[in-house]
């Protein structure tokens, strides 16, 4: 760890503040700086402690709690209403992170709790009502702290989320949202494209998230998903079995661009996956397997697709076989 003591406090305590400010987006140097040094990302955890310990007019002494999670393979953390931002790992990685509480009253901090995850990283989270979450690659989410509710950014996440009917789970996919009724869904979410499917239960799904007078919510039941391009939606069937299939490392597509095929296998290896315009717009129906070994998984992905693949400095690139 370079610098001195005084100069790397400040270093976190100044990414502390920043990562909750609502205007934050610097994502990619935060992450760069977790990686940086092994040591940062413990670092940031205890200042952001701190931090909202004395924004909240709280002692700042942590109080210690282990996750109340069996599965759970880190150590317990120190959890006192704490903000949280785990560290971005270069390989694929899986933790389990116990978010304490739904913290309310006077003293419950403002900002949301924000959770990220870099390309070729996977993180689980579990709620404190018991809803599980599965975080792909690139992905963010926000928690509102006052609400049952989260805010969705880029990526995908698997949702298996406790029913309650007194406080619905709800989500807010850009202008759209999604409210619980007992489920287990998936949600995409990649430039112009919104995917919801539902693997178990029912979701309703609002494209307008409620602030129009005109009722259009739609009703998914378990096997079907909703698929938007363009503010344009259509429901369809799909394999319940293939549902959030990437956190066993199968991507399964029914005729999509191939271009969000290579956008989702980018999230997963960590490594951009890139097509000329013309080639992104070829469409791909198909499963394939992705593992540990990136340029197998990217060399299956272009034998199935008809597509040749070559490594430049850039990452890899997909072009026409032949």
């Amino acid at each position: 760890m370079s610098g001195t003591a005084s100069e790397r406090m400040a270093e976190a305590l100044d990414w502390a503040r920043r990562v909750h400010e609502p205007d934050f987006d610097d994502w990619e140097g935060h992450l760069d700086w977790l990686e940086a040094d092994p040591a940062n990302a413990a670092l940031f955890d205890e200042v952001s402690l701190h931090l909202e310990a004395a924004t909240a007019g709280l002692a700042a002494e942590p109080v210690a709690a282990a996750v109340p999670d069996a599965a759970n393979d880190n150590p317990p953390v120190s959890t006192s209403r704490r903000w949280w931002l785990g560290s971005a790992m270069a390989a694929a990685l899986v933790g389990v992170i116990g978010i304490a509480s739904w913290p309310s009253g006077p003293d419950m901090p403002a900002t949301p709790l924000t959770i990220a995850t870099a390309l070729g990283q996977t993180r689980s989270v579990r709620l404190a009502d018991g809803t599980r979450v599965a975080m792909n690659g690139g992905t963010m989410l926000k928690v509102d702290r006052a609400t049952r509710s989260l805010s969705f950014g880029e990526g995908e996440a698997y949702f298996d989320v406790v029913h309650d009917p007194a406080r619905p789970f709800r989500l807010q996919i850009g202008a759209a949202s999604v409210e619980d009724i007992g489920t287990a869904f998936n949600v995409r979410r990649h430039d112009n494209v919104i995917e919801v499917a539902v693997r178990e239960g029912v979701v309703s799904f609002d494209p307008d998230g409620g602030t129009e007078p005109d009722d259009d919510a739609v009703i998914l039941k378990a096997g079907q998903a909703i698929r938007i391009v363009d503010d344009r939606g259509a429901v369809r069937r799909v394999d319940r079995t293939t549902i959030g299939g990437w956190r066993t490392g199968q991507l399964s597509y029914g005729d999509v661009a191939l271009a969000e095929v290579a956008g989702d296998l980018s999230r997963a290896i960590g490594q951009p996956v890139r097509l000329a315009p013309g080639d992104g717009r070829r469409r791909f129906s198909g499963t394939f397997k992705v593992d540990a070994d990136a340029a197998t998984s990217v060399q299956r992905l272009a034998a199935i697709s008809g597509m040749r693949a070559t490594r430049d400095a850039g990452g890899w690139r997909l072009s026409p076989d032949g």
